[in-house]
């Protein structure tokens, strides 16, 4: 079990270090094709109003995506907010049976933000 854990994961750039300026900001459409999950890891350098970011998923990486529906998300719901008094702090969201791409994009706020995907790889393929 342990060596499936340590060698069935693997890590990729979701979202560049990026200063938010009120949202809108897009991230890197991540693969997961032939992974069996994902989370998305925030790390948050510097915050000057409280960030807010949600999870996105589409069927092809350059266009279709959407939010993904809350009953998808890993504790209900799809926006994770990061409150202004939380500089060098980290946060998650991800959600399970997700189109093959997904996408952290941030809805409001103010700060630098960088994010990446820890995925776990389907081991049975």
């Amino acid at each position: 079990m342990c060596k499936e854990l340590i060698f069935g994961m693997s890590v990729v750039e979701s979202l560049p270090t990026t200063v938010v300026a009120g949202g809108g900001d897009n991230g890197v459409a991540v693969d997961t094709s032939l992974k069996y999950a994902a989370k998305h890891i925030l790390h948050v350098e510097a915050i000057t109003t409280t960030i807010t970011v949600k999870l996105q998923e589409s069927d092809s990486s350059g266009s279709g995506y959407t939010d993904v529906a809350a009953d998808q998300m890993v504790g209900g719901v799809n926006l994770v907010t990061i409150l202004d008094t939380a500089d060098n702090s980290a946060a998650q969201i991800g959600g399970f049976n997700l189109k093959r791409y997904q996408r952290v994009v941030t809805v409001s706020g103010a700060g630098t933000i960088h994010a990446v995907a820890v995925l776990a790889d389907n081991l049975s393929v």
